[in-house]
């Protein structure tokens, strides 16, 4: 589902709340019939466009966590909901949680039943410039935590070295002190747990789900 299209942004004057914001319909889905991936799209119908606003193509951009470059570990990766939506908070970002319990633990785009609802939530974020994190089930807020400017990744050159997997490896590593767990105690029923980060009281990053059933 594409709760988020880039050019229908653009016309609604770069806003991508209110009438254009599809978030509600992709949650709507996931309470009703389960586990949907959410991406964003640019939508852009005229290639030479480049005005740095939504609907130049990569705005918004859908990041996938795939095992290579191929196409096939793309679709994978997109199919299992390891994907984050950018709305504008520029390279070298990364957003993923997992969801723990005593039972079973499902990262971003997974499912989990439980018979208690103890969880705890583990956030794996690069946030090159911070922002405000909001931890929420469906569309209400369970926790928020301010983030911090994070520092550049480091690594080691020591040794022969090549620099395209240094600079994969080292942009796929969430940055620790900038990932807040939360302790969280969820009523019988199904909750949709995701992650959005705002910067200057707007959504720039926005995760999948893990869709969490307590009996």
């Amino acid at each position: 589902i594409e709760p988020v299209n880039g050019s229908a942004i653009n016309a609604a004057g770069g806003n991508p709340a209110g009438p254009v914001d599809g978030t509600p319909f992709w949650l709507d889905w996931l309470e009703k019939h389960g586990p949907v991936a959410a991406l964003g799209s640019s939508d852009n119908h005229n290639g030479r466009q480049d005005t740095e606003a939504f609907g130049d193509i990569g705005l918004p951009t859908t990041v996938v966590y795939a095992q290579d470059l191929t196409q096939p570990a793309i679709l994978a990766g997109i199919r299992a909901g390891r994907m984050f939506i950018d709305l504008g908070a520029g390279y070298g970002n990364l957003v993923d949680f997992c969801v723990k319990a005593a039972t079973g633990e499902a990262c971003m785009g997974g499912q989990l039943k439980l018979s208690a609802g103890s969880v705890r939530i583990e956030t794996k974020l690069r946030l090159e410039r911070g922002g405000e994190l909001a931890v929420l089930d469906g569309a209400k807020i369970l926790a928020t935590r301010k983030i911090g400017v994070g520092e550049p990744p480091t690594v080691s050159l020591d040794g022969v070295v090549d620099p395209g997997r240094i600079a994969r490896t080292s942009g796929q590593q969430p940055d620790t002190a900038q990932s807040p767990a939360f302790s969280i105690d969820l009523a019988p029923g199904r909750h949709i747990l995701r992650l959005v980060i705002s910067q200057e009281g707007r959504p720039v990053l926005l995760s999948n789900a893990v869709l969490v059933e307590v009996e």
